[in-house]
């Protein structure tokens, strides 16, 4: 287990989460949290959930643990989560449009261009997008698209008729849009 270790080591001197892959009578189970301390008996960690949020104290026998990750794309992202919960778990400002009732895909849309709100697209041929309007015709959009990591990735072209749903100021909406404003500072 001495690489087990010396990725705890890590994690705990850089207070960093990791994943904890441990094998119980039910299988296989995950676990994330904040190193507390590790040893040839015992791994325990102040866990978290997926959402981020606090979960108690996880006391797990090292002898189960099968697998540890860490820095990964998923764990950056779950700090992200634990470091902004006020902001990505506040009440979602509702633009006066949808009180108005009756709106089309195309007043969405372009309410999401004049606001410059990151928004996530469901389309019903094609994968989703994260991005931002920056066009609309009669039958057209442009959408300048984000991965979930917050990184710029190109522009895409989709009829109006293709939206399936619109995610607006969610909870992923806004992690990506936390990252991609701290790509946009890191530029």
């Amino acid at each position: 287990m001495n690489l087990f270790y010396t990725l705890l080591k890590q994690a705990k001197d850089e207070n960093k989460p990791v994943t904890l892959r441990e094998q119980g009578p039910d299988g296989s189970k995950f676990y994330f949290g904040y190193l507390l301390d590790y040893n040839d008996d015992t791994i325990s960690v102040r866990a978290i959930t997926s959402q981020g949020l606090p979960n108690g104290i996880l006391i797990l026998k090292s002898s189960d643990l099968f697998g540890v990750d860490f820095d990964d794309i998923y764990l950056r992202r779950l700090e992200i989560k634990e470091a902004n919960l006020r902001k990505l778990y506040a009440d979602t400002t509702v633009p006066a449009m949808f009180h108005i009732g009756n709106c089309s895909i195309e007043e969405i849309l372009e309410q999401a261009k004049k606001e410059e709100q990151l928004i996530y697209l469901s389309l019903y041929q094609d994968i989703g997008l994260y991005g931002f309007i920056r066009e609309l015709t009669d039958s057209e959009f442009l959408m300048e698209v984000y991965n979930t990591s917050g990184e710029y990735d190109g522009m895409s072209v989709h009829l109006i008729e293709n939206v399936k749903n619109i995610n607006w100021d969610d909870e992923d909406t806004r992690i990506v849009r936390i990252l991609w404003e701290k790509q946009k500072a890191n530029r």
